[in-house]
């Protein structure tokens, strides 16, 4: 993981470009040294996003973007609260926690390092 984290909260489309499905973000939250989230971001995803006008694969040490569901997150977010509060994990937990469930399925949780 990175020395800090951004968290892209994405709807991944059907649109396909060399095996990866294009992203659309919707929120970005500063982690920044949120250490713990390792922890739940194990899966390398499978889409790409833009970011700042450009196209990102990967986080800033060359790592593919990782990935987390929803539920995933919210259930490590939870437990993260009870045993080691951190502001902008409240923050980030209070914005998947809007997400209605039946909209689970097309979003996802991504890690970039930086």
């Amino acid at each position: 993981m990175g020395y800090e984290s951004k968290i892209f909260i994405v709807e991944k489309s059907t649109i396909k470009e060399n095996e990866k499905r294009y992203a659309e973000l919707i929120a970005m939250v500063n982690a920044c040294k949120f250490y713990d989230l390792s922890k739940v971001f194990t899966i390398e995803t499978d889409c790409y996003i833009y970011y700042n006008g450009e196209k990102i694969l990967e986080d800033k040490y060359g790592e593919p973007l990782t990935e987390a569901s929803i539920e995933d997150a919210i259930d490590f977010l939870e437990k993260s609260e009870q045993e080691n509060p951190y502001r902008r994990a409240t923050i980030l937990l209070a914005l998947l926690k809007s997400f209605k469930k039946e909209d689970w399925d097309n979003l996802a949780v991504l890690h970039y390092g930086y």
